[in-house]
C-alpha cells in the first residue's frame, strides 16, 4: 500500500499541498498566540492571556504582536500561492485560509 494516495496526485502536488500544511499549520498556531492577547471572552468563550499567565513562550511573546500579524499573513500568503496552481480543485483550502485571516474565536 505504500505509495498510494487518495486521488492519486503526483510528486508535485504533494510537495505543493505538504507546503500549504506547513504553512497553514503555523499560521494556526501563531493566530492562537495573537488571540490569546487581543481575544475577547464573550466571542471565544474562554479567557485570553492565559499564556501570559502560565508564562508560556509564545510568537507573540517572543517578536511581539506586530510581527505576529505579519507573520500569520506571510504564512497564510504562502500557503494559498502553494496551491495556486490547484484552484479550481482546492477551494476548500483556500476558504480554510481566509477564514483564518479574520478569526477571532
Amino acid at each position: 500500500m505504500a505509495g498510494l494516495y487518495l486521488g492519486d496526485p503526483d510528486d508535485r502536488m504533494i510537495e505543493s499541498f505538504s507546503q500549504f500544511a506547513d504553512n497553514f499549520g503555523l499560521a494556526f498556531q501563531i493566530s492562537d498566540d495573537i488571540l490569546d492577547v487581543t481575544g475577547d471572552v464573550k466571542i471565544m468563550g474562554k479567557n485570553p492571556g492565559q499564556d501570559s499567565k502560565d508564562n508560556k513562550n509564545t510568537y507573540t511573546s517572543l517578536n511581539g504582536l506586530d510581527k505576529a500579524y505579519e507573520t500569520l499573513n506571510r504564512l497564510l500568503d504562502n500557503a494559498l500561492n502553494a496551491i495556486a496552481d490547484y484552484y479550481d480543485n482546492a477551494e476548500f483550502f483556500a476558504d480554510l485560509v481566509n477564514k483564518l485571516r479574520v478569526r477571532d474565536k
